[in-house]
């Protein structure tokens, strides 16, 4: 693709930005402070009237059948068309002319905005791999904008509002589809790096802020009656596939595994009613809830996970993986309920002798006779009985 150096500049600068097919059938549109370039390249491969265009208006874009007769006839002479008013379909554009799917090997844009001269080595992978981008838009902020503190540029933005009760409005939207067994698919995908590229291994800058997605909600008023969700994901499918169906997975902090996040989930101090809202198993009644689940590896590198949970009474349950819920410290209760039949407690270590030299006496029994029963312990392996009346 070319770049605005491979053409000289304007004597008396254009009102727009100007716009050309490079070699390999991609728009290119580049303009630095509105100025523009005097002598861009042919149309080459796209034929009179279908829809191409050279120069851009200040009153927007057409093309095709809403392109005026003047546009077209300069069009039809290779060169720039002018035009003021829209088509009624808003921008109507030719097919773009595909890369050489087997062998290109830079990105190849169908259209390619560039403000202040961001360098192509700069794009995703260096731009030495074969990658499309429809539209690509790039801005290369230099360190004398000191305009509004705290704000962005951006390379692509999107805006919407609505005022229709059956229509909502979206800024931004993306959808990855399958056209083919075996492939990958996203919905979107964002990179944020502390170096002055998406990927590489250029050196990073020692102080920043890197945030890789950030999702801001406003909302202004009183008695508000509506929903506000931060992240919401929703899932349409016919069933869950036998690889896995995560709502959320968050990954180590490098590829190879060996960093980790300080937090994979930080909650930030706030009078939350509660940090996490955990549903339940399914719909329908007498059911408990669905679980949070721990895994472990044992010495042999055997799996292993436990979990709690809440059952239908609402009782919290613990289900350890080896039938042992470990404790370090000491516990609290009120009441304490027990269902093994054979003992009451159960130790793993052996209970000290506690022996002394006084002479022993029982005359004081809750009620008269022998003890009604004997309780036992499990003392590491022997078994100790407590008497009891009743």
């Amino acid at each position: 693709m070319g770049t605005p150096f491979d053409y000289a500049p304007a004597s008396t600068p254009f009102t727009g930005a100007e716009a050309w097919y490079c070699a390999q059938g991609g728009l290119d549109v580049r303009a630095t402070s509105g100025a523009m370039f005097s002598s861009p390249p042919a149309l080459g491969n796209i034929l009179p009237n279908s829809g191409a265009f050279t120069t851009l208006s200040a009153s927007g874009i057409v093309s095709g059948a809403g392109m005026d007769t003047y546009t077209a006839a300069r069009i039809a002479a290779g060169l720039p068309g002018s035009f003021t008013t829209l088509h009624t379909t808003g921008l109507i554009a030719a097919p773009i002319p595909s890369p050489a799917w087997a062998s290109y090997s830079t990105q190849y844009n169908g259209a390619f905005y560039n403000i202040g001269s961001f360098p192509l080595t700069s794009l995703i992978f260096q731009n030495t791999s074969g990658t499309v981008s429809t539209l690509t838009g790039a801005v290369d902020t230099p360190s004398t904008d000191t305009v509004w503190s705290g704000g962005i540029n951006a390379g692509v933005s999107g805006y919407a509002r609505s005022a229709s009760t059956t229509k909502g409005s979206v800024g931004i939207f993306g959808a990855g589809m399958s056209n083919a067994n075996g492939t990958s698919q996203w919905g979107a995908n964002f990179i944020a790096t502390n170096f002055s590229a998406p990927s590489g291994t250029n050196t990073g800058q020692k102080a920043f802020t890197t945030i890789g997605c950030e999702i801001d909600v406003y909302l202004n008023g009183t008695s508000l009656t509506g929903l506000v969700e931060g992240l919401k994901i929703v899932g349409a499918c016919s069933m869950a596939p036998t690889g896995g169906a995560y709502g959320i997975e968050i990954a180590p902090l490098n590829v190879a595994g060996t960093l980790g996040w300080g937090a994979a989930i930080a909650i930030d101090d706030a009078p939350n009613t509660s940090a996490i809202n955990i549903g339940v198993l399914g719909a329908g009644s007498t059911l408990g809830s669905q679980a949070l689940r721990f895994a472990g590896r044992t010495s042999a590198g055997a799996r292993t996970s436990s979990s709690i949970s809440v059952d239908a009474p609402g009782n919290l349950v613990l289900t350890p993986y080896t039938g042992a819920v470990i404790i370090p410290g000491a516990i609290e209760v009120t009441d304490l309920y027990t269902s093994d039949t054979a003992y009451l407690h159960i130790t793993t270590a052996t209970l000290a002798n506690g022996a002394g030299s006084s002479t022993a006496t029982l005359t004081n029994s809750p009620v008269v006779g022998n003890p009604t029963k004997w309780i036992a312990i499990a003392d590491n392996g022997t078994v100790r009985r407590i008497p009891t009346w009743g």
